[in-house]
């Protein structure tokens, strides 16, 4: 592992979500012996998340890893995604969709269509399917960063 921080990026409008999202990234972190100060996390939890994830990466910060609700004041996390990738062309990051049941039709089929096309670096999940997102998340950090998960075969909860 390098000495970059690893940057994720947490979009919705709802705070205890984000809070909740947050404390299921760093314990899974653990579970791979990454300790939360190797984890640069921006939490973006109002109605304006589109606006205030824009201006964390308009100030420096490339997010490796992203969980955004599908909706949020008018634009989507599929907006906040096609910022970041726009703005640094040179990184694609992680992205889970992480949406609840959507009055737009539309704007979860744009989700799905983003999902199907990007060859594994996006995810829908519907909300509230926790365990989901962290098997996403335990996954990516597996196939896409290739870290190696820590067992103590001594701990029967590891077993599981």
């Amino acid at each position: 592992m390098t000495d970059k921080k690893i940057g994720i990026l947490i979009a919705d409008d709802n705070y205890d979500l984000c809070q909740t999202i947050e404390q299921n990234i760093i314990n899974t972190f653990s579970k791979f012996g990454v300790l939360s100060s190797s984890l640069n996390i921006n939490k973006s939890f109002t109605e304006h998340a589109y606006e205030h994830g824009c201006s964390f990466v308009k100030t420096g910060f490339i997010p490796d890893i992203c969980i955004f609700d599908l909706v949020f004041n008018g634009h989507t996390g599929i907006d906040l995604y096609k910022f970041i990738v726009d703005f640094n062309s040179c990184i694609k990051p992680q992205l889970c969709i992480y949406t609840g049941v959507e009055r737009s039709y539309g704007a979860r089929q744009k989700a799905e269509i983003l999902a199907s096309e990007s060859k594994g670096d996006v995810i829908v999940i519907p909300k509230p399917n926790i365990t989901k997102v962290i098997s996403w998340l335990e996954s990516t950090l597996e196939n896409k960063f290739l870290f190696k998960k820590i067992v103590d075969e001594n701990d029967p909860f590891d077993m599981l």
